[in-house]
C-alpha cells in the first residue's frame, strides 16, 4: 500500500517496519488513507 499511495519506500522505512508489532501496522494501514507525505510514518517508527 504504501508503494502504491507514495510509489518508492526507503530502505530504512522498510526495516523499520519489518519490527513494529502488528497492533501498530493495522493503525499504519488504517491511517495511510490520510497520509499526504511517506515522513508522516515517522510517528510510527520511533
Amino acid at each position: 500500500m504504501l508503494v502504491k499511495k507514495f510509489g518508492k519506500v526507503p530502505e530504512d522505512y522498510k526495516e523499520k517496519l519489518k519490527n513494529l508489532p502488528l497492533e501498530i501496522i493495522d493503525i499504519i494501514l488504517i491511517e495511510i488513507i490520510d497520509m499526504k507525505d511517506i515522513n508522516e510514518l515517522n510517528k510510527y517508527l520511533e
